[in-house]
């Protein structure tokens, strides 16, 4: 995976998408992280796969 922000078209682009256009519900965390964590533990590992 790379950086490229400047060509992605991604929700910074074409913004929220509207409650009624999603189907379905969450059931595992794909990916957790702590932005107020120290930079060595920002990523919650314990947490992904994990049941919601």
């Amino acid at each position: 995976m790379g950086d490229n922000r400047d060509q992605s078209l991604d929700s910074r682009f074409w913004g929220f998408v509207e409650r009624k256009k999603t189907l379905g519900r969450a059931s595992v965390i794909y990916w957790s992280w702590d932005s107020y964590a120290p930079w060595s533990e920002v990523i919650r590992w314990n947490r992904i796969g994990e049941r919601v």
